[in-house]
């Protein structure tokens, strides 16, 4: 189904194999394929529901697992992801991951990250896109993205230990989304999550360095707010 994207052999045997295939509603037979899969999304999801497959943003990719018996190769469906594309102005396109799902004969196994991979890897190599975003991602999904976004970043060198401890800066956010397509507020989850990593606990002034750095990120709203409650209070006044 689809366009083949990737694919991967398991360490531990060359006769079983991990395949990512994308497609769109005008991909031959993914429509019929895809209403047969997503009731797995209504047992395994939270108030998840179907989505509107004759919208043509839509984009699908697929992990299958392909395993040789006798010669012969047989698929299994391992799990998929849905992609809305947004428009991003002025000539750019904005993919939002919608719909996320590893069945649970294959979970905890690392298949979540090759499929994320795949998909971050497909819309990296598109100039078009400007970046890609999450639809009201779950906390495993979260927890998932965040430690691919962590893996990718750490080949970057804005993500060095050295100008980790130096603190966020422009230099990540630029490199991040050029590279990786990050958002900023992603960009500064991933810089806090290795700047702890980086960050020696056992000496108290940078692990207080790394905590204050963090706590002023969280007041910054409060900040906001207390500056908009001032500014209502003279209009009053």
């Amino acid at each position: 189904v689809g366009s083949y994207v990737d694919s991967a052999a398991t360490p531990d045997s060359s006769q079983v194999q991990y395949q990512v295939y994308e497609g769109d509603v005008r991909t031959p037979r993914l429509r019929e394929f895809h209403e047969r899969l997503q009731v797995f999304l209504l047992w395994y999801i939270d108030a998840s529901s179907y989505i509107d497959v004759d919208d043509d943003k839509w984009r699908f990719f697929f992990l299958f697992e392909k395993a040789f018996v006798d010669g012969r190769p047989f698929y299994s469906i391992v799990g998929y992801a849905t992609v809305y594309h947004y428009y991003a102005y002025p000539d750019k396109s904005r993919p939002r991951i919608s719909q996320f799902l590893i069945l649970p004969p294959f979970q905890r196994r690392g298949h979540g990250a090759r499929l994320l991979q795949a998909v971050y890897d497909f819309y990296i190599r598109d100039s078009r896109v400007r970046d890609i975003t999450v639809e009201d991602q779950s906390e495993e999904f979260s927890c998932l993205r965040n430690f691919v976004d962590c893996r990718n970043c750490l080949a970057l060198d804005s993500f060095r230990p050295v100008a980790l401890r130096r603190g966020f800066g422009d230099e990540m956010i630029a490199e991040a989304t050029a590279k990786l397509k990050l958002v900023k507020t992603q960009t500064r989850r991933v810089y806090e999550i290795l700047r702890l990593r980086a960050t020696d606990r056992s000496d108290s002034k940078a692990y207080t360095q790394y905590r204050l750095d963090v706590k002023a990120r969280l007041n910054k709203p409060f900040q906001r707010k207390q500056v908009e409650l001032k500014k209502l209070e003279r209009v009053r006044s």
